[in-house]
């Protein structure tokens, strides 16, 4: 459940009034969403998603099936206390365009796994569900399309872990070569600003006795308080007051203030200019030269050579079976293969029948070797002892 974004902070707007029955059904609007992108299958290292420039999200089909573009978005749910009853949960995102086509139709696909827009791109894009969880025609009209996540809202107030959004796609994405441009969290333009993504969600809350029934385990909750009889939270603020960073919360971890001008690439040191909001790409060379390989720092999102994690191009590597250490205590006979330097993991075994074989110690390398409990099972090798124990010491 993640908090705020960047340009401008969310809106949570409240329908009902806090009654003395024990629960009460609210309503909040949450606009805009915390973060959005979308990542193009023709340009897999480009990042769409938090630079200012890109105030659209973008659903491509293409034909060949090589010009495929998804759309991300993710909204906060900080403001629903944990362990609501979800009535109902309607995410909505307005179309720029009219692509003049009735028949077609896009779908919410709700993600499995953790993103940044500030870092996704097709090459490193979090999984989905494939069966989309609502689908609409949106295809001969601009404004407002509207998709029912009811069950996928539930899951994630339920669960943190669940909380991810949605990939947003053609269902057909071979069909035509139709886009479909929606306002995004970026776009600033003052027509614009009630035309960005929201969510708005009916709920009830859980009742409640004292502010202790309503405490929770999540980082983007705060003042967790039982009012009337029932659970009410404050949305976590993460704002940083830097305009180059997106301050977005995650509800297992707290806080993530990524910078605006992350190219995606480890081998460039990324630079925010605050006031004009302008990116540096600083290239470093060093980052691309380890003790298997050889190379330099070419950061091009367009290359198909390029290391899709670094953006490294290697010029030359070492031979299989070269001698290095790859920095892990815990792996053994490091060697260089396919130009990178790895090991085999420590296997640990017990000291005796009286031990467990434990861990590896990251630090150190050593195993731990834990002793059983006393009374475990064992054998001495002795015909005339019985029954054979270890002593809880070894």
């Amino acid at each position: 459940m993640l908090a705020s974004a960047r340009s401008t902070p969310f809106v949570l707007a409240f329908v009902g009034l806090l009654a003395a029955a024990p629960a009460f059904a609210t309503t909040i609007t949450v606009q805009p969403s915390n973060q959005d992108a979308f990542i193009r299958k023709n340009f897999p290292n480009r990042i769409a998603g938090a630079n200012p420039t890109n105030q659209r999200i973008r659903v491509q089909a293409s034909p060949p099936n090589t010009q495929v573009w998804r759309g991300l978005v993710q909204f906060s749910l900080a403001g629903i206390p944990l362990g609501s009853t979800i009535n109902s949960a309607v995410a909505e995102i307005s179309a720029g365009n009219n692509a003049s086509n009735p028949a077609l139709v896009h779908g919410l696909h709700r993600i499995t796994a953790t993103w940044l827009q500030s870092a996704v791109k097709w090459n490193n894009a979090p999984a989905f569900v494939a069966a989309p969880t609502a689908t609409a025609f949106v295809g001969t009209s601009t404004g407002f399309k509207a998709f029912t996540v009811t069950p996928d809202v539930q899951a994630a107030v339920n669960l943190c872990a669940a909380d991810h959004g949605w990939l947003v796609k053609d269902q057909n994405e071979t069909a035509s070569n139709d886009q479909v441009n929606y306002v995004s969290l970026e776009d600033i333009h003052p027509a614009q600003l009630v035309k960005r993504p929201k969510l708005t969600v009916d709920f009830t809350p859980p009742p409640c006795s004292t502010n202790a029934d309503c405490a929770d385990a999540n980082f983007c909750t705060t003042n967790e308080q039982c009012i009337a009889g029932a659970c009410v939270v404050t949305p976590v603020s993460c704002d940083d007051g830097d305009p180059c960073t997106d301050d977005i919360c995650d509800c297992a971890s707290g806080c993530v203030n990524a910078n605006i001008c992350n190219d995606g690439f480890t081998c460039t040191t990324d630079i925010c200019d605050p006031g004009t909001l302008e990116c540096t790409n600083v290239k470093n060379d060093a980052v691309c030269n380890g003790q298997c390989s050889d190379g330099y720092c070419d950061a091009d999102p367009d290359s198909t050579t390029v290391d899709p994690v670094t953006g490294c191009e290697i010029t030359s590597t070492d031979p299989d079976g070269s001698a290095c250490d790859d920095g892990e205590a815990c792996t053994t006979t490091d060697e260089c293969t396919g130009g990178v330097c790895g090991g085999d993991a420590v296997v640990c075994t017990p000291l005796s029948q009286c031990h467990d074989a434990g861990t590896c110690n990251p630090g150190t390398g050593v195993c731990s070797n834990p002793v059983k409990p006393n009374g475990a099972a064992c054998n001495d090798g002795t015909l005339c002892t019985a029954p054979d124990a270890c002593d809880g010491a070894g």
